[in-house]
């Protein structure tokens, strides 16, 4: 699930199914890509009805929501005029944070009223906020786009989360501990960056995902992610089988949560 997002020529594509055609109301353009604006009362409405036909329709284990913040450059988002008339003089950015959550806690309580073992989770940007000793330079889940992922775990309208931590040294550790030490007792996994070995992006060096690894397991965190799946099933630099053989030896129980 995800704030819907198209490039004006996807759009088009879309013809009259696409959201621009059956809620024009509710989509803001932004950088040269529609997104649905949060602020907008409705967008939660539609949001939850996706969900509860999903829900309804399949037999589904769990719902992930991918791109549930507002978009990068968050800054210049032309809400002005949903600002006024919803905004009722709170602090922009905090009207923001509460618009995301109000989508987030309303398809929970729906999803979990119609069938309460689907699991809710989603994928925050890597580093929630900056810390005491550590900055997140700009970019971060709380400031920056306006997802308040660690609000949603102390609310328990989230079973687990899978923040993006495609990082290295100062920029991963320290925020790792944060997810961990914030978890609320749910599932943290934080998703690593693996296509940064591959030698048309970083190039980066196996022990840097060798080290995050181990640091995760001894703090305790939920487990990992990877992205993306193919360089973990292509074995860029060995790493699926270094994972099969040494670090997943046995087979482990999916966390409680």
């Amino acid at each position: 699930v995800t704030i819907p997002c198209f490039k004006v020529d996807q759009a088009r594509r879309l013809g009259n199914k696409s959201v621009l055609k059956t809620h024009p109301e509710l989509c803001k353009r932004h950088e040269g890509t529609w997104y649905l604006d949060p602020g907008m009362p409705g967008t939660a409405d539609y949001l939850t009805a996706i969900c509860n036909e999903i829900t309804g329709r399949y037999d589904i284990d769990g719902l992930h929501f991918d791109y549930i913040r507002y978009p990068e450059n968050a800054r210049n988002f032309p809400d002005q005029s949903t600002y006024r008339k919803y905004g009722r003089g709170q602090n922009k950015a905090q009207w923001r944070r509460d618009n995301i959550t109000r989508c987030v806690r309303q398809i929970y309580r729906s999803v979990k009223a119609r069938k309460p073992w689907v699991r809710i989770s989603s994928s925050p940007i890597g580093k929630f906020a900056d810390l005491q000793r550590y900055s997140s330079k700009g970019w971060n889940a709380f400031e920056a786009v306006h997802q308040d992922a660690q609000g949603w775990l102390n609310e328990g309208i989230h079973d687990m989360l899978f923040p993006m931590m495609y990082f290295d040294g100062d920029h991963f550790y320290p925020f790792a501990l944060d997810w961990q030490e914030n978890n609320r007792n749910r599932p943290v996994i934080p998703g690593l960056g693996i296509y940064f070995l591959s030698p048309n992006e970083k190039n980066w060096d196996f022990g840097v995902i060798q080290r995050e690894l181990f640091f995760l397991r001894h703090i305790g965190s939920g487990g990992q992610a990877y992205f993306r799946t193919r360089f973990l099933l292509d074995n860029v630099k060995g790493i699926y089988d270094y994972l099969r053989r040494f670090y997943y030896p046995y087979p482990a129980l999916t966390p409680v949560c």
